[in-house]
């Protein structure tokens, strides 16, 4: 199968699955993947981000959050996904939502449906802007949406992100700190990893796949996996 490379912000070249032809629905023999994430050897230090605006509110700088991994080295917002996979369970929800708190997007990485509804909010008495941008191939970025957001607890509800799978950056334009990430999938057979580097996907139907682990600065792991029919299968997967 054919897939999409992406350049994301950091100069990392990764690939998400292209999964056009998906296929959504019941799914009568499906077992679980339960996974760690984690950072092997030395453990990146977190920058911290200068503030450029609003110190007064913002601060002076801010813990840029591109490297959130524990001593232990599990990686927190890095996207566990099955790549390749043509049928299975249909999404769940149709919306994706990511709140400003503080002069930082919360959560920093979100994954989203194809074809749903994001809603973006302001939970800060100081103004921001919702800059959605499509990574592209050759470090080029697509201007998709650009939503002033001046007023407290502000909500913005679009579509218009979520039309394509890929990989979409979120930024804003006063604050040039502030990063975001959205993963639009086709199918919902992806997920956020926690402070413990965890997730889980639930419903997969049983056989061998492809699993792919993406972060925004360590790039992406793949991994086969095989899934019986009632059974949890366990994994580890370490950059």
């Amino acid at each position: 199968m054919k897939l999409m490379q992406f350049v994301f912000v950091g100069l990392l070249t990764v690939a998400l699955p292209a999964m056009a032809q998906y296929k959504a629905g019941d799914v009568t023999n499906g077992g679980s993947i339960s996974g760690i994430v984690k950072k092997k050897g030395s453990i990146p230090k977190d920058t911290m981000a200068v503030v450029n605006a609003d110190m007064e509110f913002c601060g002076k700088e801010l813990p840029a959050e591109e490297y959130v991994i524990s001593k232990a080295g599990e990686i927190q917002n890095a996207v566990a996904m099955l790549d390749g996979i043509k049928s299975g369970a249909a999404w769940t929800t149709k919306e994706a939502f990511m709140d400003n708190v503080k002069c930082r997007n919360e959560p920093r990485v979100v994954v989203a449906p194809k074809g749903g509804t994001m809603k973006y909010k302001n939970s800060d008495p100081i103004g921001h802007t919702a800059h959605y941008y499509l990574m592209e191939k050759g470090g080029k970025k697509k201007d998709l949406l650009n939503q002033a957001m001046p007023n407290k607890d502000m909500v913005m509800t679009t579509k218009k992100p979520l039309r394509k799978p890929g990989v979409i950056f979120v930024g804003c334009d006063p604050h040039t700190f502030e990063a975001g990430y959205v993963i639009v999938s086709e199918h919902p057979y992806a997920n956020v990893t926690n402070a413990k580097g965890a997730f889980k996907l639930e419903n997969v139907p049983a056989g061998k796949h492809k699993l792919k682990v993406w972060h925004e600065k360590l790039g992406e792991k793949t991994v086969d996996v095989e899934v019986k029919a009632g059974a949890d299968t366990k994994v580890t997967v370490e950059f």
